[in-house]
């Protein structure tokens, strides 16, 4: 690596590598991110503190996946949250060296129509999705990996940014995210996307998929976060809230792919 500390990560496959954004590579695109935005509210939740970054949300996330992505670096995709989770069970133990916080990593975007939650956004993905996809086979919904976003500033934005797609973006179509809030088992996962392939009526596992208004539950349209719980195993793709960083428990993760 040329431009940025060396990433020490620990081996997640053959061709895989996978930390916590920690050390002076996390201090150093931690840096770089705030003087970039030094004027960003949604971006001062999180910072870099006792060795590692704190805090979490889509926009910081896209963020360092901007800068690191020259270097060979992503940051981590739902799939990569499965292969953890999988060589973590095998080996009955954590390889990150976490200790026993509940933590959470966002690792996607879901997009569910162009209406109701974080419209503005939501129109300008759909905009530059229609100009990579066949117009044809655009359907909603569907899951965009922070590991193909960069972020832009955009003054008609709500937080004066907006999400970019790389040339190597990953759209990734599938009704599951329509699916109501279901159940599923570790070996229920597309390896490829970590999405369920199935969902049933009971699983130790789940995939959150509804927003909850009082006493009733709904799918809405928008653009929504999606975050792994890293404690239970829980997917939660109907965070409408962007911006909301929890300082504790949020966690930015890198991988290399050799």
């Amino acid at each position: 690596m040329k431009n940025l500390p060396e990433f020490q990560g620990n081996l997640l496959a053959q061709d895989l590598k996978i930390n916590l954004l920690r050390g002076n590579l996390g201090q150093t695109i931690d840096e770089k991110i705030h003087k970039t935005y030094e004027n960003s509210g949604v971006l001062s939740k999180i910072r870099y503190s006792h060795g590692v970054v704190k805090g979490s949300n889509p926009y910081y996330v896209a963020a360092v996946n901007e800068i690191v992505s020259p270097e060979g670096l992503r940051v981590a995709t739902p799939a990569d949250i499965e292969r953890l989770w999988k060589v973590q069970e095998s080996n009955r133990k954590s390889i990150l060296n976490m200790d026993k916080k509940c933590f959470y990593a966002d690792t996607a975007l879901v997009l569910r129509g162009e209406e109701d939650y974080n419209s503005y956004l939501a129109k300008n993905l759909l905009k530059q999705i229609k100009l990579r996809e066949d117009a044809k086979d655009v359907k909603f919904p569907m899951m965009i990996p922070l590991a193909g976003l960069e972020l832009s500033e955009d003054r008609e934005s709500k937080h004066g940014l907006s999400f970019k797609l790389q040339s190597n973006s990953e759209i990734i179509f599938d009704d599951i995210l329509n699916k109501e809030d279901s159940f599923f088992e570790s070996e229920d996962v597309n390896e490829t996307t970590g999405l369920p392939k199935r969902i049933g009526s009971s699983g130790s596992r789940t995939l959150v998929t509804v927003n909850v208004f009082g006493d009733y539950e709904q799918i809405c349209s928008g653009l929504f976060r999606m975050y792994h719980n890293l404690c239970n195993r829980f997917i939660f793709s109907a965070e409408r809230d962007l911006s909301h960083s929890v300082y504790r428990t949020g966690r930015v993760m890198l991988v290399e792919e050799k």
